[in-house]
């Protein structure tokens, strides 16, 4: 059910978003893998007025939390629809929430 997929999203958006440190008024969160190669990365980047603050400092939020959302994210969607995707980018900007998945080519025929 895509509830459990818009549940995680939030999630990942709460643990983002929470951060008193850092004013901010957008974000981009890139979560990337690759399992041939097993890594896995991530990426923050926090804007007051299109000046970025605050870049991949993953100390002031829960780093190891982001990125069990981000896998749980994408086990959720594999079992659903049998694809993986390999980037999933997360932005907010002008209060609204934006997601973006990007797959790996895949060949018919």
């Amino acid at each position: 059910m895509i509830n459990e997929e818009i549940e995680t999203i939030n999630k990942i958006y709460e643990v983002i978003s929470i951060v008193d440190i850092v004013k901010f008024n957008s974000f981009e969160y890139v979560y990337k893998i690759n399992e041939k190669e097993g890594w896995a990365s991530m990426g923050l980047v926090y804007k007051l007025n299109d000046t970025v603050v605050s870049q991949n400092d993953f100390d002031i939020l829960n780093e190891n939390l982001l990125e069990d959302l981000s896998e749980r994210l994408r086990s959720i969607m594999f079992n659903k629809t049998g694809g993986q995707w390999r980037k999933f980018v997360l932005s907010f900007q002008d209060n609204k929430i934006k997601t973006k998945f990007e797959y790996n080519e895949q060949y018919i025929g």
